[in-house]
Protein backbone atom coordinates (compact mmCIF):
# COMPACT_ATOMS: atom_id res chain seq x y z
CA UNK A 1 0.00 0.00 0.00
CA UNK A 2 0.78 3.66 -0.91
CA UNK A 3 2.29 5.33 1.88
CA UNK A 4 1.39 8.83 3.06
CA UNK A 5 3.04 10.02 6.14
CA UNK A 6 0.20 12.45 8.39
CA UNK A 7 2.45 15.49 10.48
CA UNK A 8 0.49 17.23 12.78
CA UNK A 9 1.71 21.00 12.96
CA UNK A 10 -0.40 21.66 15.69
CA UNK A 11 -1.47 25.47 16.12
CA UNK A 12 0.14 27.39 13.23
CA UNK A 13 -0.44 30.90 11.90
CA UNK A 14 -1.97 30.57 8.67
CA UNK A 15 0.71 32.10 6.49
CA UNK A 16 3.42 30.29 8.09
CA UNK A 17 1.61 27.07 7.21
CA UNK A 18 0.56 28.18 3.92
CA UNK A 19 4.89 28.82 3.05
CA UNK A 20 5.31 25.41 4.25
CA UNK A 21 2.72 23.99 2.09
CA UNK A 22 4.26 25.87 -0.64
CA UNK A 23 7.70 24.53 -0.30
CA UNK A 24 6.06 20.79 0.55
CA UNK A 25 4.05 21.58 -2.83
CA UNK A 26 6.53 22.49 -5.26
CA UNK A 27 8.56 19.13 -3.59
CA UNK A 28 5.77 17.23 -4.44
CA UNK A 29 6.04 18.45 -8.30
CA UNK A 30 9.13 17.67 -8.63
CA UNK A 31 9.39 14.05 -7.52
CA UNK A 32 11.50 15.10 -4.30
CA UNK A 33 8.84 13.85 -1.59
CA UNK A 34 5.95 11.34 -1.49
CA UNK A 35 2.06 12.03 -1.10
CA UNK A 36 2.02 14.16 2.50
CA UNK A 37 -0.89 15.10 4.80
CA UNK A 38 -0.68 17.86 6.91
CA UNK A 39 -3.07 18.09 10.34
CA UNK A 40 -3.49 21.70 11.86
CA UNK A 41 -5.14 24.34 13.68
CA UNK A 42 -5.02 28.10 13.00
CA UNK A 43 -5.63 31.07 15.09
CA UNK A 44 -8.30 32.69 14.40
CA UNK A 45 -7.79 34.13 10.73
CA UNK A 46 -10.41 34.92 7.84
CA UNK A 47 -8.94 33.72 4.21
CA UNK A 48 -10.80 34.77 1.23
CA UNK A 49 -10.20 32.56 -2.21
CA UNK A 50 -9.92 33.47 -6.02
CA UNK A 51 -13.30 33.91 -5.87
CA UNK A 52 -14.20 35.93 -2.92
CA UNK A 53 -16.90 38.69 -2.71
CA UNK A 54 -15.20 41.12 -0.27
CA UNK A 55 -18.86 42.24 0.77
CA UNK A 56 -19.13 38.55 2.32
CA UNK A 57 -16.85 40.01 5.32
CA UNK A 58 -20.20 41.13 6.87
CA UNK A 59 -18.20 42.98 9.92
CA UNK A 60 -15.73 46.17 10.23
CA UNK A 61 -11.85 45.03 9.82
CA UNK A 62 -11.75 47.00 13.00
CA UNK A 63 -13.74 45.06 15.36
CA UNK A 64 -11.91 41.76 13.65
CA UNK A 65 -9.08 43.03 14.51
CA UNK A 66 -10.02 43.75 18.15
CA UNK A 67 -11.47 40.44 18.28
CA UNK A 68 -7.41 38.56 17.17
CA UNK A 69 -8.54 38.01 13.54
CA UNK A 70 -6.01 38.84 10.93
CA UNK A 71 -7.77 38.73 7.49
CA UNK A 72 -5.59 36.33 4.60
CA UNK A 73 -5.75 36.76 0.68
CA UNK A 74 -4.93 33.42 -0.86
CA UNK A 75 -4.94 31.23 -3.91
CA UNK A 76 -7.27 28.64 -3.33
CA UNK A 77 -10.71 28.72 -5.05
CA UNK A 78 -13.75 29.64 -3.11
CA UNK A 79 -14.62 32.08 -1.54
CA UNK A 80 -14.52 33.52 1.85
CA UNK A 81 -14.24 31.18 5.26
CA UNK A 82 -12.75 31.17 8.64
CA UNK A 83 -10.13 28.84 10.46
CA UNK A 84 -9.58 29.31 14.00
CA UNK A 85 -8.75 27.51 17.51
CA UNK A 86 -10.88 23.89 17.66
CA UNK A 87 -11.25 23.61 13.90
CA UNK A 88 -9.26 20.65 12.24
CA UNK A 89 -7.68 21.90 8.82
CA UNK A 90 -6.36 19.15 6.57
CA UNK A 91 -3.51 20.08 3.72
CA UNK A 92 -3.03 16.99 1.52
CA UNK A 93 -0.44 17.98 -0.49
CA UNK A 94 -1.00 14.98 -2.77
CA UNK A 95 -0.30 14.32 -6.81
CA UNK A 96 -3.88 13.70 -8.38
CA UNK A 97 -2.45 11.87 -11.49
CA UNK A 98 -0.36 9.33 -9.82
CA UNK A 99 -2.83 8.27 -7.59
CA UNK A 100 -5.68 8.16 -10.69
CA UNK A 101 -7.73 11.23 -9.78
CA UNK A 102 -9.60 13.92 -11.66
CA UNK A 103 -10.67 16.86 -9.67
CA UNK A 104 -13.89 15.65 -9.60
CA UNK A 105 -13.36 12.87 -8.03
CA UNK A 106 -10.24 14.35 -5.91
CA UNK A 107 -13.27 16.64 -4.05
CA UNK A 108 -15.89 13.85 -3.62
CA UNK A 109 -13.23 12.22 -1.63
CA UNK A 110 -12.17 14.92 0.37
CA UNK A 111 -16.09 15.31 1.36
CA UNK A 112 -16.47 11.48 1.89
CA UNK A 113 -13.36 11.73 4.50
CA UNK A 114 -15.63 14.44 6.14
CA UNK A 115 -18.66 11.93 5.74
CA UNK A 116 -17.35 8.86 7.60
CA UNK A 117 -15.46 10.94 9.82
CA UNK A 118 -18.60 12.11 10.98
CA UNK A 119 -20.28 8.84 10.58
CA UNK A 120 -17.89 7.02 13.46
CA UNK A 121 -19.01 9.88 15.90
CA UNK A 122 -23.12 8.83 15.07
CA UNK A 123 -23.35 11.96 13.02
CA UNK A 124 -24.95 12.21 9.47
CA UNK A 125 -23.10 13.88 7.25
CA UNK A 126 -24.21 14.95 3.56
CA UNK A 127 -23.74 16.76 0.12
CA UNK A 128 -25.78 19.66 -1.04
CA UNK A 129 -25.91 19.24 -4.64
CA UNK A 130 -23.96 22.35 -6.84
CA UNK A 131 -22.63 23.17 -2.92
CA UNK A 132 -19.10 22.05 -2.03
CA UNK A 133 -18.45 20.67 1.39
CA UNK A 134 -20.50 18.56 4.05
CA UNK A 135 -24.03 19.71 6.30
CA UNK A 136 -25.63 18.03 8.88
CA UNK A 137 -29.55 18.85 8.65
CA UNK A 138 -28.54 21.76 6.55
CA UNK A 139 -26.22 23.80 8.50
CA UNK A 140 -22.31 23.65 7.22
CA UNK A 141 -20.05 21.65 9.29
CA UNK A 142 -17.10 20.99 6.52
CA UNK A 143 -15.76 23.43 4.31
CA UNK A 144 -13.17 22.76 1.18
CA UNK A 145 -10.65 25.12 -0.45
CA UNK A 146 -8.46 23.66 -3.06
CA UNK A 147 -5.52 25.01 -5.23
CA UNK A 148 -3.98 22.37 -8.08
CA UNK A 149 -1.35 23.47 -9.47
CA UNK A 150 1.13 20.76 -12.01
CA UNK A 151 -1.15 18.26 -10.66
CA UNK A 152 -0.50 18.48 -7.40
CA UNK A 153 -2.59 19.52 -4.77
CA UNK A 154 -2.75 21.91 -1.69
CA UNK A 155 -5.21 23.68 0.79
CA UNK A 156 -7.72 21.13 1.49
CA UNK A 157 -10.76 21.09 3.94
CA UNK A 158 -11.48 22.41 7.81
CA UNK A 159 -13.82 20.56 9.91
CA UNK A 160 -15.53 22.25 12.61
CA UNK A 161 -14.78 20.20 16.02
CA UNK A 162 -14.87 22.57 18.93
CA UNK A 163 -14.85 25.40 17.22
CA UNK A 164 -16.19 28.79 18.61
CA UNK A 165 -19.63 29.47 16.01
CA UNK A 166 -19.74 33.00 16.63
CA UNK A 167 -17.08 33.76 14.44
CA UNK A 168 -19.17 32.86 11.44
CA UNK A 169 -21.26 35.62 12.22
CA UNK A 170 -18.66 37.93 10.76
CA UNK A 171 -18.59 36.54 7.47
CA UNK A 172 -20.65 34.94 5.25
CA UNK A 173 -18.74 31.41 4.81
CA UNK A 174 -18.34 30.24 1.48
CA UNK A 175 -20.72 32.76 -0.01
CA UNK A 176 -23.75 30.84 1.31
CA UNK A 177 -26.25 33.21 2.24
CA UNK A 178 -28.51 32.25 5.00
CA UNK A 179 -26.76 29.25 6.11
CA UNK A 180 -25.61 28.41 9.10
CA UNK A 181 -22.93 26.85 10.38
CA UNK A 182 -22.37 23.78 13.67
CA UNK A 183 -20.06 21.91 14.81
CA UNK A 184 -19.52 18.47 16.10
CA UNK A 185 -19.12 19.73 20.03
CA UNK A 186 -22.46 21.32 19.45
CA UNK A 187 -24.34 18.14 17.91
CA UNK A 188 -22.90 16.24 20.49
CA UNK A 189 -23.36 18.29 23.43
CA UNK A 190 -20.04 18.86 24.71
CA UNK A 191 -16.02 19.02 23.50
CA UNK A 192 -14.55 16.50 21.62
CA UNK A 193 -10.81 14.81 22.02
CA UNK A 194 -9.04 16.39 19.24
CA UNK A 195 -6.29 13.83 19.36
CA UNK A 196 -8.95 10.82 19.04
CA UNK A 197 -10.50 13.21 16.20
CA UNK A 198 -7.08 13.16 14.41
CA UNK A 199 -6.64 9.47 14.24
CA UNK A 200 -10.36 9.26 13.00
CA UNK A 201 -9.69 11.34 10.18
CA UNK A 202 -6.33 9.83 9.88
CA UNK A 203 -7.68 6.39 9.01
CA UNK A 204 -10.66 7.68 7.21
CA UNK A 205 -8.17 9.04 4.57
CA UNK A 206 -6.19 6.01 4.66
CA UNK A 207 -9.40 3.96 4.05
CA UNK A 208 -10.72 6.44 1.08
CA UNK A 209 -7.61 7.21 -0.72
CA UNK A 210 -6.23 3.42 -0.49
CA UNK A 211 -2.91 5.19 1.53
CA UNK A 212 -1.52 3.76 4.36
CA UNK A 213 -1.23 7.39 6.53
CA UNK A 214 1.33 6.49 8.92
CA UNK A 215 2.56 9.46 11.94
CA UNK A 216 5.11 11.41 10.89
CA UNK A 217 7.44 13.72 12.97
CA UNK A 218 6.78 17.80 12.46
CA UNK A 219 10.27 18.38 12.68
CA UNK A 220 11.48 16.33 10.10
CA UNK A 221 9.81 18.52 7.30
CA UNK A 222 12.27 21.16 5.82
CA UNK A 223 10.53 24.35 6.89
Amino acid sequence: MKQCPVYDLGLMEYGRALVSQEKLHTARKNGGIPDVLLLVEHPPVITLGRHAVPGNIVTSLEILSKEGITVFHTGRGGDVTFHGPGQLVVYPILNLNENGLTVKSYVWRLEEVMVRTLAALGIKGERIPDWRGVFVAGKKIGALGLRISGGVSMHGLALNVNTDLKYFNYIVPCGLKGVKSTSIAELKGQDIDMRALKEIIRAKFGDIFHFSCQPGEAKDLDF
